[in-house]
């Protein structure tokens, strides 16, 4: 690692030499000075990979405010919380009663995002037979 340190820094060098002078340093009586867009540049936003649990599963999304949220997850009055809610009893129902009055375009996303989130979790699994559908909690 001793050996790399040189040549790193004979890049970083070449790197600030070749820099357009104008864009990146500011010469104020013979001194270098970083620029006003340098000193208020935007921080980088690191993304944190997902944590897998020990099912190989990702962890599923809770939000901090998840104590308000239908099933942990969904707000109160959305699409999403309203099938929750009528699968959450663990009966058998029909796709077209259970679509009944929903507020969405295309209700068929929202429990497909529904059979998703489930498997992801592993909180629950929706069954789909045909024209009926059935949400199992373990």
């Amino acid at each position: 690692m001793v050996e790399a340190f040189p040549k790193v820094m004979e890049g970083i060098l070449v790197y600030i030499a070749n820099m357009p002078k104008n864009k990146v340093f500011k010469s104020y009586n013979g001194s270098l000075q970083a620029t006003a867009q340098q000193v208020a540049a935007p921080t980088v936003k690191v993304h944190t990979p997902k944590v897998k649990n020990s099912s190989g599963q990702s962890r599923p999304h809770i939000s901090r405010n998840s104590a308000n949220k239908v099933g942990g997850r969904y707000a109160p009055g959305s699409d999403m919380a309203e099938l929750y809610t009528r699968l959450s009893d663990q009966k058998v129902h029909s796709i077209s009663d259970l679509f009944k009055g929903l507020s969405s375009n295309n209700p068929n996303d929202r429990l497909r995002y529904l059979i998703k989130h489930g498997n992801r979790s592993g909180n629950w699994k929706i069954i789909q037979s045909g024209n009926t559908i059935q949400m199992t909690i373990p």
